[in-house]
């Protein structure tokens, strides 16, 4: 599990933009012992969805315990951008699940990208206070 709050959204916005700066994570697990995640973002898009979107990854990458685990590892994760509405009693986060593969223990990185739109990011209260609250919840 990750709480992700990026603070100074509009600076790191733009130095995305300029620079094409990544954000990554702290690492976590899925659980304890389990296998180590890191989340990577591209604030300005990468690729075709470059200055329209913010492309996230959810990587699996080499940890402590790999050696004890099972692999292939299959992972399915909901990543929530998180509404940050004072006092809502219903907040519209924002949700994307998506599946995590990776085939061996090895060191190379598997990268499965997802988007989420700038125009969704800047609707509702996503980003206040110049920061953004992530969130992933390993499902299964």
């Amino acid at each position: 599990h990750l709480l992700w709050r990026i603070k100074d959204f509009s600076k790191k916005f733009e130095e995305a933009r300029q620079y094409d700066t990544i954000l990554h994570s702290a690492m976590f697990s899925n659980k304890p012992f389990g296998y180590a995640l890191r989340l990577d973002i591209y604030l300005n898009g990468k690729g075709t969805w470059k200055g329209r979107n913010m492309i996230a990854c959810l990587n699996v990458i080499a940890g402590e315990y790999d050696p004890l685990l099972p692999w292939p590892c299959r992972l399915q994760a909901d990543v929530i951008i998180r509404d940050q509405t004072i006092n809502a009693t219903n907040p519209e986060d924002y949700v994307k699940t998506v599946m995590v593969r990776k085939k061996s223990d090895d060191y190379i990185q598997t990268k499965q990208f997802f988007y989420i739109p700038h125009t969704i990011l800047k609707q509702s209260n996503y980003i206040k206070n110049d920061s953004l609250f992530v969130e992933v919840r390993i499902l299964k």
